[in-house]
């Protein structure tokens, strides 16, 4: 049997799903959360499957944070994202961060049975995009890195070395303790990347850490 936690700001949508998986044989509901750090701990404090996680959660970490978080501690654990919007940009982020499924909310009840089966298979299904698009998806992903391979040239090794743990999910105060340096100079190198790479959010930085260094 699969064991699975839920991470979802809001309860009814937590109610909802655990109402989806009451009577399943194959899936039991170990633990839920109402945002990413909650689910973090869950997820280290117990031994899961798959993680469904609602893509954007206003307190802590959102789904993305999580899933990149997740993928880099436990790469068995096979993740699904909730949302409520169908703009591909948000099939392009969930893709970046390795993510191995993203469902509609409002067509949950629907698709949960239908996909979960394939995607615990290793297959990958992301709002009924076709393997055909998914595959443009990926080349477009990977036409992107190499041009962002070419913009990192443009930082300093110390700016690299803070780029590389702020992906880590470092917070600035650790990764002045690692690289003994002050936090205000952290969050100066931190400043510079972002603008020598026209970033504009800490979640981007982190998904192009993400993307850059992984293992």
């Amino acid at each position: 049997m699969f064991r699975v936690i839920i991470a979802d700001d809001h309860y009814l949508i937590r109610e909802g799903i655990k109402k989806i998986f009451e009577y399943s044989r194959n899936y039991i509901i170990i633990g839920e959360a109402s945002n990413g750090d909650e689910a973090m701990h869950l997820i280290d404090q117990y031994s899961c499957d798959l993680l469904i996680s609602d893509i954007s959660m206003p307190n802590g970490m959102d789904g993305l944070d999580l899933s990149i978080k997740v993928k880099r501690k436990y790469k068995e654990i096979k993740i699904i994202l909730l949302t409520m919007f169908t703009d591909e940009s948000y099939i392009f982020n969930a893709i970046k961060v390795n993510v191995d499924g993203m469902i509609s909310k409002d067509s949950l009840h629907t698709e949960i049975f239908l996909q979960l089966n394939q995607i615990m298979n290793g297959q990958k299904y992301f709002l009924g995009k076709t393997p055909a698009e998914l595959e443009l998806f990926l080349k477009a992903l990977n036409q992107s890195g190499d041009k962002f391979s070419d913009v990192l040239k443009t930082l300093t090794k110390r700016e690299i070395s803070v780029f590389k743990l702020i992906g880590e999910g470092f917070s600035s105060v650790e990764i002045a303790n690692k690289l003994f340096i002050d936090k205000r100079t952290v969050d100066s190198h931190r400043t510079h990347i972002m603008g020598k790479l026209n970033i504009k959010s800490l979640p981007e930085l982190i998904l192009k850490s993400s993307e850059l260094f992984k293992k």
